[in-house]
Formats: C-alpha cells, sequence, structure tokens
C-alpha cells in the first residue's frame, strides 16, 4: 500500500493494490515453450488520505511457443485502463506509456502517449500494445529474431496505433539471453531509428 506524493500536480495518494503472477517455462534461462501472465490492480478513493479516485487494472503476457529449424515465436501484449474522476490530479507514475524495448520498439523509452500543449508526453488512461517475434538460433550460443510492435497509450476517442519494426541478435549466455534489437519505427517519432539493450528471460 505504497504513498504517492506528486509534486507536480501536488496530489497525495495511499494506493491499495494487488498483483497475481503465473509463470510456466521449459527452460528458466532459455525457454522455447511456455508462458507469463501478470495483472495488477490499485485504486483509491478520495478522502483525507488521497486527493482523487481512480481504479487501475493492468495485464502483461508473453507466450512462447516452439517452431520447427531450432526457432520459436514470441507473442506479448500489454493492456492497461484507469477510471478516474479527475486525470489532471493522477501521479505521472500512474498513468500510462509506450515506448522502449520492453514495449514498442522503435521509439524510446515513454515517448508514446497523450500531449499537452506544450508537445510534452503526459501519459494516458489507456494502455494496448501488441508484440510480434520470430526468433531463430543459429549457433549453439547466437541467434537472430525479426520483430513488430505495435500500439500507444492513450485517452478515449484518440487512440493512434504507432508501430516498430526491426531485427534482433541474440547471445544466450550462462546467465541468460541478451538482446541487442535495431528498430525502426513507422510513425512520428523522435529518431529515425533506435538501438536497445535487454538482459534476461522472457518469462
Amino acid at each position: 500500500m505504497p504513498w504517492t506524493v506528486s509534486t507536480r500536480t501536488k496530489t497525495l495518494l495511499l494506493v491499495p493494490g494487488g498483483s497475481w503472477l503465473k509463470s510456466v517455462s521449459n527452460n528458466p534461462l532459455r525457454p522455447t515453450k511456455g508462458y507469463r501472465a501478470k495483472f495488477d490492480i490499485s485504486g483509491s478513493y478520495k478522502n483525507p488520505l488521497s486527493d482523487v479516485s481512480f481504479l487501475q487494472g493492468a495485464l502483461s503476457a508473453t507466450w512462447i511457443h516452439p517452431l520447427p529449424w531450432n526457432s520459436k515465436f514470441i507473442g506479448r501484449t500489454d493492456l492497461g485502463a484507469t477510471l478516474v474522476d479527475q486525470f489532471d490530479k493522477l501521479p505521472t507514475s500512474y498513468r500510462f506509456y509506450a515506448g522502449g524495448i520492453n514495449s514498442i520498439r522503435g521509439y524510446t523509452y515513454k515517448e508514446l502517449g497523450p500531449k499537452d500543449s506544450e508537445g510534452n508526453v503526459v501519459g494516458g488512461k489507456f494502455l494496448t500494445v501488441l508484440s510480434l517475434e520470430y526468433e531463430k538460433a543459429v549457433f549453439d550460443d547466437w541467434g537472430i529474431s525479426a520483430f513488430v510492435d505495435s500500439g500507444d497509450a492513450y485517452n478515449p476517442g484518440n487512440i493512434l496505433l504507432k508501430t516498430g519494426v526491426g531485427l534482433g541478435v541474440r547471445w544466450y549466455s550462462p546467465f541468460g539471453p541478451v538482446r541487442i534489437d535495431f528498430a525502426v519505427p513507422l510513425n512520428d517519432a523522435d529518431s529515425a531509428f533506435q538501438i536497445h539493450f535487454a538482459a534476461g528471460a522472457r518469462l
């Protein structure tokens, strides 16, 4: 039950919440089959300890399915929704953003979302992200991938899907996979391409 104070909006929140997580994998470091699903719910009711009422749910899921020729399909989705009476008072930590290696590649971290009158990304009430990826091992410890990510963080009535595509290199290290992705945004972005780095198993 975290306390949250937003200096920009001067909002005080006492936020109870809960999480559910399930992960199934045939290999903890280099899975070729399995899934991971996590659901979070949190909220607050306007009272002397909280300046705004809201209810938020978020679902993150990844699915890996084996394919012929030492390859696999990786699907990922992130969904989120917020019910709030005064969005301008909701701290940025409880708003949705998109962009980055674990979101929509080709865009920088939290680059995507509703903007204010000055062009600053301020986050949205909703989140929809879908990722499809094909990964193939080409040597014992190396692999390549191709992917497409699409989605957005948005408010009702202004969703405009942003899409990124690219290729990646995988090093299956003894401590888990290391990913290097080269991605190009297909919509307006801060730069023409992004190079993303990440480490650790997907599940």
